[in-house]
């Protein structure tokens, strides 16, 4: 259940922190971390026009995926 809040939270902050730009911050690159054995990642992440395009299944509820973001 934490690692649902973990990852619900996260991707809920993903959009603010990618509206920073006008703060001169970028991202550079972005990795998969780690990942449940169920979560399905249908094409890979990836950084276009500083967003980040995410791309990923889950089929049940203690599915989680991390991602290394810079």
């Amino acid at each position: 259940m934490k690692k649902i809040l973990v990852v619900i939270t996260t991707l809920l902050l993903i959009p603010f922190m990618v509206q920073a730009k006008d703060n001169n911050i970028t991202l550079e690159s972005i990795s998969l971390n780690e990942k449940s054995e169920n979560v399905v990642e249908v094409n890979p992440a990836t950084i276009e026009d500083n967003k980040l395009v995410l791309d990923f299944k889950m089929y049940e509820v203690e599915d989680y995926i991390e991602y290394k973001v810079k």
